[in-house]
């Protein structure tokens, strides 16, 4: 997978640039690091003063005051409601800014799931977030969603059922890929549409070309396609309602 992420504690992830991938193609499994001595300030002085400097501005200004509280309740996911009335959250592959962000936010994923906090090691504002999810009769802990993971597998395919968005954020972790990039290139494959599959195909492979990509060469003859991938072409568009979790099955086949 190109854009495979580096994953850390099975859900933390060094996503997007496929720095996995680069981990991969070296067959290096992974980077462990221990130590028992403290990072020393070169000038402690100085680091206090910035401490004091980041506490005063923040007493000057509402909204850095809530911003600590608010990742503490609910992670980063309580920006989607408000990153929608700003217009910075897309949805449906970047052609809108208006859904039903209330349906997703980490308020209401806290309202409807055990949601546990957690925090990076020193960190005082404990965003991290594991939510208890129940599928196909087993508990499972899915670390996050983070706010990125929910826009991409939520708002920007047009899927505001919390748990499928759970789900698909849960298999890029079990799978080591990035959440941002999976988002995106399924919600590519659904703007598409109605193209037949083997035209975006060939839309891929010419760009592939134009940009002298290797990879090009593995268009060049025509593939033999899964009917599940057949069937995934044929999707609505004007339904907006694929599941990413088929989106996977199709690919995996």
């Amino acid at each position: 997978m190109k854009y495979a992420g580096i994953i850390n504690d099975e859900g933390r992830a060094i996503g997007r640039s496929g720095m996995g991938a680069i981990m991969g193609s070296k067959k290096l499994k992974a980077i462990a690091i221990h130590g028992i001595n403290r990072v020393q300030i070169a000038d402690s002085a100085i680091g206090k003063q910035l401490l004091k400097e980041d506490a005063d501005a923040k007493r000057k200004d509402l909204l850095k005051t809530l911003t600590p509280f608010l990742f503490t309740l609910y992670g980063t996911n309580c920006y989607l409601d408000m990153g929608m009335a700003l217009g910075d959250t897309p949805g449906y592959y970047f052609t809108r800014n208006e859904f039903f962000a209330d349906k997703l936010t980490g308020k209401t994923l806290r309202e409807e799931y055990p949601v546990l906090d957690y925090g990076c090691w020193g960190c005082t504002m404990r965003c991290g977030k594991t939510t208890i999810i129940e599928h196909e009769g087993k508990e499972i802990k899915v670390d996050g969603p983070e706010y990125e993971s929910v826009s991409a597998f939520g708002p920007l395919l047009g899927v505001f059922d919390s748990k499928t968005v759970i789900l698909s954020n849960h298999m890029c972790n079990v799978c080591g890929f990035d959440t941002i990039s999976g988002g995106v290139s399924i919600a590519f494959l659904i703007w598409a549409q109605p193209s037949p599959l083997t035209e975006l195909i060939q839309i891929v492979s010419n760009l592939l070309i134009r940009l002298g990509s290797p990879a090009a060469r593995l268009f060049v003859s025509p593939l033999p396609l899964p009917e599940s991938a057949l069937a995934l072409a044929n999707v609505s568009l004007a339904s907006m309602t694929v599941c990413p979790m088929t989106v996977f099955s199709a690919l995996k086949s």
